[in-house]
């Protein structure tokens, strides 16, 4: 249940972070990118660790998640 709840409020980082329009003017990188690999990366492992309530591997989960 905290797996989901976890990927659940990074998904809601980045719906809100997408709805306030955040720019990075004058970045070298656009925060909404970097949210997004943190994003990924969150997601992918968090999935992988549920893969193994399933008995997959975690690299199953990481390939969902990065679907």
């Amino acid at each position: 249940m905290r797996r989901l709840l976890v990927v659940a409020g990074a998904l809601g980082l980045m719906a809100s972070l997408h709805a306030l329009r955040v720019s990075g003017a004058g970045a070298r990188v656009d925060p909404l990118t970097l949210a997004a690999i943190g994003f990924v990366v969150l997601s992918a492992f968090t999935v992988g660790e549920l893969g193994k309530l399933f008995r997959l591997p975690k690299v199953t989960g990481y390939i969902v998640a990065g679907i």
